[in-house]
């Protein structure tokens, strides 16, 4: 199978499916009717099917910077390749650091730009209104709660007194139901 590349590992580089190492790079060569371009020569197990939609990309391993193939995609319905064949190059190792550095400075101008709102003059004032109002409203609250103070603890006091008489009434009230309903059953001649 012969690859076209941008950028590639040297002889001998592992080529993988789908993550199986299935071959290896036998040759390497500058392709004479386009200098950006290396032809990639790759020996690759006669038993794996490569299909016409496969793709080639060119994958850093680890921190080292080895390069391998890794031959991607592929479906059940493309014909398989014939030896000799070019396989379609998929996306390089710069394209795909491109592609990241496109996404990474569209979230940087979408940070810049909300700290440019965030400081504007008007928002800024509405920032300031909102944090004046909080602090006057927790004056207000504080203020109540002080002059309100002996009056909530009377009413903290007299809440422990009145839950054991309305406890006991409740108890009553449901000892007086059961008995009307035994009565009930008794008269109905049900019990």
């Amino acid at each position: 199978m012969i690859l076209v590349l941008y950028n590639v590992g040297s002889k001998d580089s592992q080529v993988k499916y789908l993550g199986i190492p299935v071959g290896s790079v036998r040759e390497l060569h500058i392709n004479p009717y386009n200098f950006n371009e290396i032809i990639v020569t790759v020996a690759i197990d006669p038993d794996i099917p490569i299909r016409e939609d496969v793709e080639a990309n060119l994958i850093a391993i680890g921190i080292t910077g080895i390069k391998i193939i890794e031959l991607t995609a592929g479906t059940q319905r493309a014909r398989n390749l014939e030896p000799g064949s070019y396989i379609q190059p998929g996306k390089s190792v710069t394209d795909e650091f491109v592609q990241r550095a496109v996404v990474i400075t569209e979230k940087i101008e979408s940070v810049l730009d909300n700290m440019l709102e965030f400081t504007e003059d008007d928002t800024r004032m509405h920032i300031v209104s909102f944090i004046e109002e909080a602090h006057t409203t927790i004056l207000k609250i504080n203020r109540m709660l002080d002059e309100n103070h002996e009056r909530l603890e009377q009413i903290v006091t007299h809440a422990d007194t009145l839950h054991d008489p309305v406890a006991i009434s409740f108890a009553t009230t449901r000892r007086r139901i059961r008995s009307g309903c035994h009565r009930c059953r008794s008269l109905c001649g049900k019990g």
